[in-house]
């Protein structure tokens, strides 16, 4: 008993270490959670340690050159900057010994590399020329978003070679500040380049290089990094409303797979220029960067409509189409309505027509662009019916952006005609100044008119005697004038305008007038050109007509002319137009067609023909003539006698025309006043433009 006794006493005193000690071992309880809790511990430690054991392996055994890789270069300040161990000046004769440069050295990785491998280098990427020439771009707005900075780039020599003269031309004209980078391997100066390839020293342009360093021995990954990093601080600091580069095949594939990717991701619009650019395409360097800005923008749709029994001119016409020039550009949508009697030979034809043209299909991507419209009923429709279904083929999906040319089957157009109609329709559409009157312009004409609206008299473009400093050239050859008369042959129609005679038509048909208005449009044109010249007086609007007859853009086969179907049983059938045809240029370049070197005239220059013939130098003659056609016609059609009228005009349609009960639900277009009015011109007496916002900063204007 005491024998126990003193047992638990003892055993009361002792610690817990005693007691739970077996063997000289501590006994660890048996409590699942602290058990738990250092299996789950031991587990973790030799996973981590594992896990940095590989990646200290991995990282060892890497090239030093692709240790710290970079997508995020920055610029330094080449006297700051530290070259590597090996390129250090080691005494005083070399202390003017250049920086790390596209032309310099690299380290040699570690690791042993083929022989034939020379490019090699995958270090973090920096610029050491850029940041001089792009921090003096703030006198060119080049932080603001809109400006006139337009960029040329290049990185290899085949394609400066090809682009520097492009650029000079276009830095010539002095409408848009110009810039080149360069951003390739090849070591060659800004100096040597120049003079390579013969640039004079009137060729006013920004030089920038952009080239990294180490570029001769940079792999393309790093190229391709350095273009993008590049383009963020070009961003910064130009904002360069275009992009331009070379697109024949002589570019280096890294440089175009990452300029291509950052122009989508910044949307900047990115022009290729095909490989005879310098011949073809010079046109381009006349536009300024407002125009060059929505060159992919400017949508183009063309609509035919084939005649009846009759497959002859239609395909003519198609064979032109599809030897036309679409370089550089997105090529047209393409409409044709068939009649309900259409020939064996057609429907042959266009089941295997392709559209665009496969060569535009396999080198932009560019597939099915053609839509085909077959008519059921084959009963002859009347003047509003047959009008309808013409608008119906075609309603622009943005105003501003989608316009359409209509081209009648008995014309044949010149391979040049496609570059004509963008050329005139970006100048007078998109430029970065406002033109006086451009909202009163209907559109552009392809052809020179032969005959009056009534096809009553022979048209005679107008020749004036000029000085020279006018729309005439040193022969007295105008380029274009204004005349109020639509063209149904061959046609280019902005977009809101096309939208305004959608409302005009449904408006005009609702109005329900009763009053008969004499026709001045003869039936031998499509009936809704009456209609479309109705709104034109109302409104004061005009079409922009070539004058010259030799080197047409667009001839008219009239021996090919069908009467159109909504007047077929009221006129005789013979030759619909009278008057002096045209002939159809061959020229490789719309520049040795056009007078004055292509250089488009200024709307306030040109030529007023109003519908009767007369010549208006006068404005206010001009809007005197617009009023009494507006109130004659609100009286008229309108239902406007004795009733309260708008004053202002409807922008978003011709409501202000009609005075008719209720409202008629019609689609409102956005204001674009975009992006393309910041800048306005000032027109001097010589038709110059004011060019005060084109002053080039001796700081960073490069001595060539």
């Amino acid at each position: 008993m005491s024998h126990r006794y003193g047992d638990e006493e003892m055993g009361m005193g002792k610690k817990d270490d005693d007691l739970y000690r077996t063997n000289g071992r501590a006994k660890i309880p048996n409590g699942p959670d602290i058990r738990g809790l250092f299996r789950l511990r031991r587990k973790r430690i030799i996973q981590w340690t594992v896990f940095i054991f590989i990646v200290y392996i991995f990282v060892k055994n890497l090239p030093e050159g692709q240790r710290h890789p970079s997508l995020r270069p920055t610029y330094e300040d080449p006297s700051e900057v530290k070259a590597p161990k090996s390129h250090r000046p080691s005494s005083a004769t070399d202390r003017n010994a250049p920086l790390p440069g596209p032309g310099s050295i690299p380290p040699q990785p570690k690791m042993k590399t083929d022989e034939g491998i020379k490019h090699y280098f995958e270090g973090p990427v920096k610029f050491f020329s850029l940041s001089t020439t792009l921090h003096g771009l703030m006198r060119l707005d080049g932080h603001s978003p809109l400006n006139t900075n337009v960029l040329f780039a290049a990185a290899s020599l085949k394609s400066v070679s090809a682009l520097l003269p492009i650029a000079c031309e276009m830095a010539r004209w002095r409408r848009s500040h110009i810039h080149f980078l360069l951003a390739g391997r090849d070591p060659m100066t800004w100096d040597d380049l120049l003079a390579a390839n013969s640039i004079e020293d009137d060729c006013r342009m920004f030089l920038h290089d952009a080239r990294p360093d180490f570029a001769l021995y940079s792999t393309d990954l790093r190229m391709e990094v350095s273009v993008g990093s590049m383009m963020k601080h070009v961003e910064e600091s130009m904002h360069p409303q275009a992009l331009i580069i070379d697109d024949s095949g002589n570019e280096e594939p890294f440089f175009t797979k990452a300029l291509r990717r950052k122009a989508t991701e910044m949307e900047k619009t990115l022009i290729e220029l095909p490989e005879n650019a310098s011949e073809s395409m010079m046109w381009f360097t006349r536009l300024d960067s407002g125009s060059l800005k929505a060159w992919h923008r400017a949508e183009i749709d063309i609509v035919i409509q084939a005649p009846r029994d009759s497959s002859g001119s239609l395909l003519n016409l198609l064979s032109s189409l599809q030897s036309a020039n679409y370089q550089a550009s997105r090529p047209p949508r393409l409409t044709i309505e068939l009649p309900a009697r259409t020939d064996r030979s057609t429907k042959g034809y266009l089941e295997f027509m392709k559209w665009p043209p496969m060569a535009y299909q396999h080198s932009h991507g560019y597939t099915n662009l053609l839509n085909i419209h077959h008519r059921i009923d084959s009963q002859r429709e009347d003047s509003i019916g047959a009008s309808i279904r013409t608008l119906e083929l075609f309603y622009p999906a943005h105003a501003y952006d989608s316009h359409i040319i209509i081209l009648s089957p008995q014309v044949q157009l010149s391979p040049l005609w496609f570059q004509y109609a963008k050329y005139t329709l970006l100048e007078y559409k998109y430029a970065g100044y406002r033109y006086e009157g451009s909202q009163s312009i209907l559109g552009v004409s392809l052809t020179v008119p032969s005959m009056y609206p009534n096809c009553s008299t022979p048209f005679t473009p107008p020749a004036l005697e000029t000085d020279g400093t006018g729309t005439f050239d040193q022969k007295g050859k105008q380029t274009q004038f204004l005349f109020q008369a639509p063209n149904s042959q061959a046609a280019l129609y902005f977009g809101d305008r096309w939208r305004e005679f959608h409302s005009f038509l449904n408006l005009r048909i609702a109005s329900e007038s009763t009053v008969t208005r004499a026709k001045k449009v003869s039936k031998k044109e499509p009936a809704w050109v009456e209609y479309l010249l109705e709104l034109a007086l109302a409104r004061g609007y005009s079409m922009i007509y070539p004058s010259w007859r030799d080197e047409g853009i667009a001839i008219i086969h009239n021996e090919l002319a069908q009467t159109p179907e909504e007047f077929s049983d009221k006129i005789e059938k013979s030759r619909l137009k009278e008057g002096e045809e045209a002939t159809l240029s061959k020229l490789p370049s719309i520049l040795s067609i056009l007078p004055k070197q292509g250089d488009l005239p200024e709307l306030p220059l040109m030529p007023f023909v109003s519908l009767a013939g007369h010549i208006v130098g006068d404005i206010k003659e001009q809007m005197d003539a617009t009023n009494r056609e507006l109130l004659l016609f609100k009286e008229e059609i309108g239902a406007c006698k004795g009733a309260p009228t708008r004053q202002k005009k409807d922008f978003e349609g011709a409501k202000d025309l009609f005075c008719i009960d209720g409202e008629i639900d019609e689609p409102k277009p956005l204001d674009p006043t975009s992006e393309s009015s910041f800048k306005d011109s000032t027109l001097h007496t010589d038709g110059s433009r004011n060019q005060s916002s084109l002053n080039f900063p001796e700081a960073v204007q490069p001595s060539v």
